[in-house]
């Protein structure tokens, strides 16, 4: 793992999203590729963009952003 200090903190940040939003009701975009054959995909970009102020109060989010923000190349990530 290039960068072991960021492991805990995003599993928590994971972990703590999923508990928060399991009962949302997540958006599936339905595609018909051929006869017989139908894609279904959730719409998470969307979903997570709606939800961005909800998440950023969470302390679990704050301390992953500071966390992301120590690593020159992880920066990138930073959502602050």
């Amino acid at each position: 793992m290039r960068s072991p200090h960021l492991y805990d903190t995003l599993r928590r940040f994971c972990l703590g999203a999923f508990a928060v939003f399991h009962a949302e009701p997540l958006l599936l975009s339905f595609a018909e590729h051929a006869p017989m054959f139908y894609e279904y995909g959730p719409l998470v970009k969307s979903f997570i963009e709606e939800q961005s102020d909800r998440l950023r109060r969470r302390e679990d989010v704050q301390a992953a952003d500071d966390d992301l923000a120590r690593g020159p190349l992880a920066r990138v990530y930073n959502v602050a």
